[in-house]
């Protein structure tokens, strides 16, 4: 989003923060409380049709800074990977806004490493998901109906 202000930054970051971003993309989040702070545990169900799967995690860092808003959190047992993911909210310096997605991961179930290298373009696909519901959460923000 080009042209954001902090209270842009804030909005959106709060959204992230508070599970908002993950379900303006449809992903169903079952956090422990209502923020993400060390130490909560988050079960999200992302889909694909008819599919849903649990994927269980514990929330390893979250931040709130001046220029960056956001968490990373860990896979837990049950999840289908091994790793870590970490979503944030940026403002750089020419005031845009960027929703910057980070993940390292490798398989934990058989039929994950069956499917090879599809997992790698469904991860892609989960990160654009999420990339456009911040981005709904932004177009709300300039709307006036995230505070």
């Amino acid at each position: 989003m080009a042209g954001a202000t902090e209270l842009d930054l804030r909005a959106v970051g709060d959204a992230l923060l508070r599970w908002q971003v993950h379900e303006a993309a449809l992903v169903e989040v079952f956090p422990d409380g209502p923020e993400a702070v060390p130490g909560l545990r988050v079960v999200s169900r992302p889909a694909a049709g008819p599919v849903h799967l649990s994927v269980p995690c514990q929330v390893v860092w979250a931040e709130r800074g001046a220029g960056r808003i956001g968490f990373g959190y860990g896979t837990l047992p049950g999840h289908p990977f091994r790793g870590e993911e970490a979503f944030a909210v940026e403002r750089d310096d020419a005031g845009d806004l960027w929703f910057v997605a980070t993940a390292f991961s490798a398989p934990d179930r058989w039929w994950v490493r069956l499917a090879g290298p599809l997992t790698v373009v469904g991860q892609r696909l989960y990160l654009r998901v999420l990339a456009r519901g911040a981005r709904r959460m932004a177009g709300i923000r300039q709307l006036g109906g995230v505070s």
